[in-house]
């Protein structure tokens, strides 16, 4: 962002490769654009290292089946229909000093279907979705997927970084660092989530400074209080 808001081109590599977080449509646009070369989304976990990659075709993430089988399963333990959202469950075929058999590993994907066009026999991910703790949930039960905000904020100029977060079914709490926010934005906010999600969630917003990052070193842009462990516990008591 700084690069392209200071209009400085920079060396340009023959392709680029990301991982650790989920990749957003807004953030490879950037990337590519300001780089001028393709972005690789990689997806994998320190449990069991990589887990799928794209190709140049860009259509998917190509599962290593050579190390790992990768299920989406829903919450009866099922497998999902192809482009329908599940957990995803892997079994390490190499790992015999701690196996992992059939591990949710708490993310959710959804499973691409067809071939891919680079001639790979290998099953894909159309999309990783986010952790299932991502998800957001509406006062009348519906849900939002974790990219549902991502997806909106990504037309927002001003956001140069945001968080959402859920601790009471009626509302989530929008941080926002965006110093040129103005009245215009919150009303479209407010407008397109409405869109979705009808009166059943209030969005409340918070101008910030900063977003600090995990102790991982990651930007989590969603967190679900609802979904912590032990709180339903806690607030029966």
């Amino acid at each position: 962002r700084m690069l392209d808001s200071r209009g400085i081109e920079p060396w340009r590599p023959r392709s680029i490769i990301v991982g650790a977080e989920k990749l957003h449509d807004f953030q490879r646009e950037l990337i590519e654009r300001v780089f001028g070369a393709p972005v690789f989304e990689t997806y994998g976990s320190r449990e069991v290292m990589l887990i799928g990659a794209e190709c140049l075709e860009h259509s998917g993430l190509h599962i290593t089946a050579e190390n790992l089988v990768v299920e989406l399963l829903d919450d009866d333990n099922q497998p999902v229909a192809d482009g329908e959202e599940g957990d995803v469950v892997i079994t390490d075929l190499t790992n015999v000093g701690m196996p992992f058999i059939r591990y949710r590993n708490g993310d959710r994907a959804v499973a691409a279907s067809g071939a891919c066009a680079c001639g790979r026999g290998l099953p894909r991910l159309a999309r990783v979705t986010g952790r299932r703790l991502d998800v957001l949930t509406t006062q009348d039960g519906r849900q939002l997927p974790g990219e549902f905000f991502p997806h909106i904020l990504k037309e927002f100029a001003s956001v140069q970084r945001f968080q959402v977060e859920q601790a009471d079914p009626a509302f989530v709490t929008v941080r926002l660092v965006a110093p040129e926010w103005c009245e215009a934005d919150s009303a479209r906010l407010q407008r397109e989530v409405a869109a979705v999600a009808g009166g059943s969630l209030a969005v409340r917003i918070e101008q910030v400074d900063d977003i600090p990052l995990t102790a991982a070193g990651k930007l989590k842009v969603v967190v679900n209080r609802l979904a912590e462990p032990g709180r339903q516990q806690a607030e029966a008591m």
